[in-house]
């Protein structure tokens, strides 16, 4: 189990934002390079759990973690990856009174993002089935993502 301690604004486990593309390949291994858009000035690599975006001058400044099994993001004593939406949502409304919420046209939140904390949740419905085989929707936590302060701004 990849364990990540977050210190917001300053590192992921042992990535710290500013750090080199270099250096954050050695540390999370084999990826694929790709251009996210086609209007980025950049790439951004792809590792088999995140994928981490950098400057113009290929220091580190966001990490999207899509894979959540099997890891942890910790903040101080929380493990986010294993908290639900409305968990997180509690967790870091009172760290940012200035939280950003996206909602979607029935008016469910699909994702906050927090400049001054550098986080960043998206959330999807999904479909599950009981045990009589009967369909049920949920939500679930689809992406955390950590940045620089003000990467959203």
């Amino acid at each position: 189990m990849r364990q990540f301690v977050i210190k917001p604004l300053v590192s992921v486990g042992d990535i710290e934002f500013g750090m080199d593309r270099r250096e954050a390949r050695e540390i999370l291994g084999e990826c694929e390079e790709y251009r996210n858009r086609p209007e980025d000035v950049n790439t951004a690599d792809s590792f088999d759990i995140c994928q981490v975006f950098y400057s113009e001058s290929d220091k580190v400044e966001f990490i999207m973690f899509h894979e959540l099994d099997g890891i942890e993001l910790r903040w101080g004593d929380q493990m986010l990856n294993e908290m639900t939406k409305d968990e997180l949502f509690s967790f870091f409304t009172p760290l940012d009174e200035s939280l950003s919420v996206e909602d979607d046209v029935e008016g469910d939140m699909v994702s906050f993002e927090s400049n001054a904390l550098g986080v960043a949740c998206y959330f999807v419905k999904d479909i599950d089935y009981d045990e009589d085989d009967n369909e049920i929707e949920f939500e679930k936590v689809e992406t955390i993502s950590f940045a620089v302060e003000n990467f959203w701004a």
